[in-house]
Order: structure tokens, then sequence, then C-alpha cells
């Protein structure tokens, strides 16, 4: 089986100056382009304005002191958005796919999880290498090191509430309630699926994680420690202040 090495690039706006930030920001727009192309239409963007202060998580193969991104997924916070003057992700997607029922339950959401204190994130952009997607049991490795390094980054990032949506062509919805995700529900029923526009319609299932203690999940954690704990972090360390901006 092959080596894997988890990197998590914190915001890649603040450490811009470092060569491996340029490296490995660069070879993980590569990865995402080259895994959607695959998977979508030709059109899709699967980058964004978002990555350049997102934390990355990533599977990488390392070469002497250079990282090779070939799995990962990036999660941001609103308050993160907030201050870069940017839409929450979640809800630009919402947005731009009319999917205005959706949009207000979100809303609400963050709106009641402000109040309380709770941290609440946006997970996305899962990809694999479209070469290693062709071996069977390396996918799957993989998708193990995506639930462990899930779990422990926001158990360390102090999440509260993630959200983050499956495709259902490629039954993503039914591997995140696999290892804890729940299908959000308004009086009493699961919203629909959403046509999501940026992936050209392709149906998704908008999905939420209010608890971290799934035991499937708990076991990838474990079953992964090392791997997890001898991470590199790259990160600025700043704490984030929103600042009050005059009207």
């Amino acid at each position: 089986m092959l080596d894997f090495h988890i990197v998590v690039l914190d915001c890649p706006y603040d450490t811009l100056h470092d060569p491996r930030t340029r490296d490995i920001l660069n070879d993980t727009v590569q990865l995402k382009v080259d895994g959607f192309k695959t998977g979508y239409q030709y059109g899709v963007l699967p980058v964004d304005t978002a990555d350049f202060i997102a934390t990355h998580i990533l599977m990488c193969f390392k070469y002497g002191e250079r990282y090779l991104p070939v799995a990962g997924f990036k999660s941001i916070t609103p308050q993160r958005s907030e201050f870069h003057r940017i839409q929450f992700p979640l809800l630009s997607l919402l947005n731009s796919s009319k999917a205005n029922v959706h949009s207000q339950i979100i809303v609400n959401e963050l709106e009641q999880a402000d109040k309380k204190g709770l941290q609440a994130r946006w997970d996305s952009s899962y990809t694999i290498l479209p070469s290693l997607r062709k071996d069977r049991a390396i996918t799957e490795h993989l998708k193990e090191l995506f639930i462990c390094s899930h779990v422990n980054f926001h158990k360390e990032f102090k999440s509260d509430i993630v959200y983050s949506s499956g495709v259902v062509k490629y039954k993503t919805d039914q591997f995140f309630s696999s290892w804890g995700y729940e299908r959000i529900q308004n009086k009493g029923e699961d919203l629909p699926l959403i046509s999501q526009y940026s992936l050209f319609e392709e149906q998704v299932r908008l999905m939420r994680l209010s608890r971290l203690d799934h035991p499937y999940a708990l076991e990838m954690a474990e079953k992964f420690k090392d791997i997890w704990d001898n991470k590199t972090v790259i990160s600025s360390k700043k704490e984030l202040k929103l600042l009050k901006r005059a009207a």
C-alpha cells in the first residue's frame, strides 16, 4: 500500500510567502481540475476565491521536502468568509442553485449557531486523483483517510456543526451518511435534492453533521492516528478577529 502524508494548509492567503504554500496550492488546483473533469462535464470550475482563505486537508505523496496532493477536501467558516467580504460558499451554492428553502434554513441555523457561540463549517471539493481511482484498494484507503482527517481536523479546530453536500450520482451522500452526516429536514420532511448550478445541474443532497462520535468515524480516526499525528501544518497561526466596520 502506498504511503500518504497529510498536509493541512490553513488559509493560503496568509502564507503565500512560503514556497511550500505556493507549490501545494498550485498542485491542489491541478488536482481538483483533473478530478472534476473526469466526473463532470467540461466547464465545471472546482476552484474559486474561497480556495485562498479556506483550510485544505490533503493526502499527499512526499518527495524529499516536496508534497504532491493526490486527494483532499477544503473547509471554511462563515466568519472567515465575512472577514474577507465574500459570501459564505454554502449560501453562494444554494442561492445560485435557486434552493431558496434550503438557503433560508441554513441562514436561520447559522444565526442560531452564532448566538450560541457554536462554530459552523462548510466542507466541500472532495477529490481523488483520477489515476489513483483506478485502483480500488487505494481508493478505499484514501476514503478511510478522508474520514480520519475529517474527524481529527474538526476536533482540533473545534467545529460544532459541519455542512456538506453529496452528489447522488456518485453516492457520496451515502458515503457521508456512513460516518455520521444526516439529511436536513423541513417540517419533518427531508429537504429535496438540489440541482447544483455550479455542477451544471448535477443532483446533490445537502447534509449536516452535528456530532463527531459516530462509531465508524471514530474507528477510522484511531486506525490512522499515527498518520494524522505526523501531519504537516502550514499556517500563520493568526487568530481571526472580525473587525466591527463602520456602516
